[in-house]
């Protein structure tokens, strides 16, 4: 229709409430936390990877530069965030595994918001 306007229309998507999808996006968060915890405080390497993550990281503490001193077959983004994970975590014992930690808690979360978005809350 010419010189006409359209009237906005509603989303064909699920209803949201944001304040149940927060709710739900922080318990969620809260629980992946919790169940990496143990693995976070763990004395000792808990699989062969745990270990080469922390020898990337003192190699780095000691000035390796990554993907040139330091090798890593993982993405050009895994050590530097192993490195940032180290930073945020004061370059304890334990600093080298905030970033898989945290990479659990985003993958949660965003599995969540994904699932959210195709269903309801019910389903997500």
């Amino acid at each position: 229709m010419l010189g006409g306007t359209v009237a906005p229309t509603k989303s064909a998507g699920p209803s949201r409430s944001t304040g149940a999808v927060r709710a739900d996006a922080l318990a969620l968060a809260g629980v992946a936390l919790a169940l990496r915890l143990p693995a976070f405080f763990a004395a000792r390497h808990l699989y062969p990877d745990d270990g080469e993550y922390g020898m990337s990281v003192v190699a780095m503490r000691a000035g390796g530069l990554p993907f040139r001193d330091v090798f890593s077959s993982q993405g050009p983004l895994h050590l530097p965030l192993l490195y940032l994970g180290d930073l945020v975590g004061l370059r304890t014992f334990d600093a080298p595994r905030v970033t898989p930690v945290l990479a659990g808690v985003v993958a949660t979360v965003l599995t969540y918001f994904i699932a959210r978005r195709l269903t309801s809350r019910a389903g997500a």
